[in-house]
């Protein structure tokens, strides 16, 4: 009776199993049924949420759902995380990944890989060095660097919020040259631009498009674009000289970067459907003119599930570097 009674408790436990499996598979394969949250931890109006509003635009239709940006601001970034994380593994809450999340990651306040499967990158933006277009005392890089090494400590640099993708930019551009800056932090672009261009700081750090318009209308000079080519294909930057082109470490062409992750434990059907639609997104009208319009189109962006994985490794160890020493 004994026997008996475990064999029919283990019978019955195997077909719950069973079951939930079954379900499990066909709510998979009817996916998407339902709306589609794409969790960000900056607000409306931001790059991101501009993004996502655009990669949203061609993917709503293709997967028959609305995809909708989910703004979660506060704590520093770690609110939305913390609120994409307790979602269920079912496709249906994504995150958008950026060098935000690879900075939490390496002073351990997330663990991106314990909680996240990168799903793709989207986009690899330039990051760039203006002087005031009339201070002669920064005609080009090579004047910038040799005034840091001829004042250690005194060379300004302005960007955009302590201990973000600019700090570390502007700290690794100074240990791969063995030269001391000073990072000086804004609340905005617009404040950061203001300080250059009053005089009250020497080089503004920013990606091409917020500033391109300054550029032309002659009120910025770009000295350097942090890129793996050796020329930036587009008129404005004629003629500026880049990172690959200094012959600087392939590190320093880090670039402010966008994609998409879903929970960890996501079936490989839903990710698929998800890559398959979204990619298709980017390669049709709308997205395309969103990213041209904000100069996204330079570089390539997209890479898929594997590439991203090993590019966000790759990322954390860049990051790690200047994060150690910082002590962060």
């Amino acid at each position: 009776m004994y026997h008996r009674r475990n064999l029919l408790c283990t019978f019955a436990a195997l077909f719950v199993i069973s079951m939930a499996f079954t379900s499990c598979a066909r709510e998979a394969a009817e996916f998407p049924s339902r709306p589609i949250e794409i969790v960000t931890q900056f607000g409306a109006g931001g790059g991101t949420d501009l993004y996502i509003r655009a990669i949203a635009v061609d993917g709503s239709r293709l997967l028959e759902q609305p995809v909708h940006p989910l703004s979660v601001t506060g704590g520093g970034g770690l609110t939305s995380w913390e609120r994409f994380r307790t979602q269920p593994a079912d496709g249906y809450t994504l995150f958008a990944l950026g060098p935000e999340q690879i900075i939490h990651h390496n002073q351990g306040w997330i663990d991106i890989f314990a909680d996240a499967e990168p799903l793709m990158r989207s986009q690899s933006d330039i990051y760039i060095y203006f002087a005031r277009a009339d201070d002669d005392r920064f005609p080009n890089i090579e004047a910038v660097i040799a005034f840091a090494r001829a004042n250690p400590g005194m060379l300004t640099i302005a960007g955009t919020s302590p201990n973000s993708f600019d700090d570390v930019q502007v700290n690794l551009f100074a240990m791969e040259l063995g030269i001391e800056v000073n990072f000086v932090p804004y609340p905005s672009f617009s404040e950061a631009v203001a300080a250059v261009l009053g005089g009250h700081v020497h080089i503004l750090g920013e990606e091409i498009g917020p500033a391109i318009g300054l550029v032309e209308a002659g009120n910025l000079r770009p000295l350097i674009a942090f890129i793996d080519m050796d020329e930036v294909p587009h008129p404005v930057l004629a003629g500026v000289p880049t990172s690959q082109s200094m012959g600087w470490s392939h590190g320093l062409s880090m670039g402010r970067w966008r994609g998409l992750a879903v929970r960890r434990g996501t079936p490989p059907e839903v990710k698929e459907t998800l890559v398959y639609a979204f990619h298709s997104a980017m390669q049709m009208p709308f997205y395309l003119d969103y990213e041209r319009t904000n100069l996204l189109d330079i570089r390539p962006g997209f890479m898929g599930p594997e590439e991203f994985t090993n590019f966000i490794r790759n990322e954390i160890e860049l990051y790690g570097r200047v994060i150690d020493a910082l002590g962060w």
